[in-house]
């Protein structure tokens, strides 16, 4: 089977080029960004500072494999994408501040839901999960979600903050 992946993808929700008036004088449109997937592996860790990136390679990632299977058109030059049976993007949590102290309790219910039903036909994406806990016990969460994600055999896309945990699957890695 050919690895998955894709070659300049760009992000449906922006303009792939801007119109002449917005570039400068005498100077060519303004265009999009592209990029090509990241390397088809199990598992996926996206690293990096605050507003590196990460959250919107989720979100146009999810976008790219969502119009290949329903559409069979990606917005990318050249492709190959799998097939899934369930898709599954949690992202940051975003606290109450009228109710701050039930903002983990919220995040695992929502993990809950989530994890329901998936199998090895799912890709599972999540961006800086369990934000709403200590930075030991982000870890442990992430490592056991991890753990059950790989074991049940769904593909998975991961964007964290956690020093600790980037640290431990750089060391599982070498």
């Amino acid at each position: 089977e050919e690895p998955a992946g894709f070659r300049d993808g760009w992000n449906l929700l922006k303009e792939k080029e801007k119109p002449r008036y917005y570039a400068k004088e005498g100077k060519a449109p303004l265009k999009q960004v592209t990029n090509d997937s990241p390397k088809d592996t199990p598992v996926t860790i996206l690293c990096g500072s605050n507003m590196s990136g990460k959250s919107f390679f989720l979100k146009n990632l999810l976008y790219s494999q969502l119009c290949a299977q329903a559409f069979g058109y990606a917005p990318a030059t050249e492709g190959n994408f799998r097939v899934y049976d369930k898709f599954v993007l949690m992202e940051r949590a975003a606290t109450d501040s009228a109710n701050n102290l039930s903002a983990f309790g919220a995040e695992i219910k929502r993990w809950i839901m989530a994890l329901e039903g998936i199998g090895d036909r799912t890709l599972f994406m999540t961006d800086e999960s369990f934000s709403t806990t200590s930075p030991e016990d982000q870890f442990r969460l992430l490592h056991g979600v991890l753990r059950y994600l790989r074991s049940i055999g769904a593909r998975v896309m991961m964007a964290s903050h956690n020093e600790e945990f980037l640290l431990s699957l750089s060391e599982q890695s070498e």
